[in-house]
């Protein structure tokens, strides 16, 4: 992965195919076979699961309250 092995912690944006933006983040460190895991985050749902909730305070690119998904 462009010869950097430490990817774990970047977080990025990606657009979908209807042009919307989603975070990404990757949560692993780079593999044997040089893969990473890599999630998104959501609007957070006040009826959803709240084992992965992100606020505000825990990232710079978070402006509002988000969860894994």
């Amino acid at each position: 992965m462009n010869g950097c092995d430490n990817y774990k912690g970047i977080a990025f944006w990606r657009f979908d195919e209807s042009g919307e933006s989603h975070l990404y983040f990757v949560i692993s460190d780079v593999d044997v076979d040089g893969n990473v895991l890599i999630v998104n985050v959501s609007h957070f749902d006040e009826n959803g699961d709240k084992s992965c909730e992100l606020d505000i305070d825990d990232h710079r690119d978070i402006k509002k309250r988000l969860k894994f998904v």
